[in-house]
């Protein structure tokens, strides 16, 4: 079981189990069988845990990366906006930026979404891949 922060099964059934063959007599063997059954289902439980860890920092370094994006654009925009000569211009042609700055928000959140939707799928797939492996 993956110890410290992420042991996320303080008392496991499964190990609950295991103790409770051992006490009763391990001689048996369909109970030495179950033994090394309920022991191969920890270590699996063991690896979806790790796995999900994983996937969840992969995860939050996505956010952070598009946070940053965001936040770079942001600054594009803003210093695009002080120094546009067509700060001056007509009622008309603030609209026109307005409604194109509208519809590059959207773009980028639209970009946004596909990312995450992509980094996700990735590292679930490298995810199920190393369970694959581990097996």
């Amino acid at each position: 079981m993956v110890k410290g922060k992420y042991d996320l099964i303080p008392a496991s059934t499964l190990k609950k189990m295991e103790k409770e063959i051992k006490e009763f007599g391990g001689e048996d063997e369909s109970l030495k069988k179950l033994e090394r059954k309920i022991d191969d289902l920890s270590k699996e439980v063991e690896k979806s845990i790790k796995v999900n860890v994983d996937l969840q920092e992969k995860v939050t370094e996505l956010m952070i990366h598009l946070t940053n994006l965001m936040e770079d654009m942001k600054t594009v925009v803003e210093a695009m906006g002080k120094h546009s000569p067509t700060k001056k211009g007509t009622p008309q042609e603030l609209s026109i930026l307005a409604e194109q700055n509208k519809e590059l928000t959207q773009t980028l959140r639209s970009l946004e979404k596909q990312l995450k939707k992509e980094e996700i799928r990735e590292a679930i797939r490298k995810a199920l891949e190393k369970v694959g492996a581990m097996k």
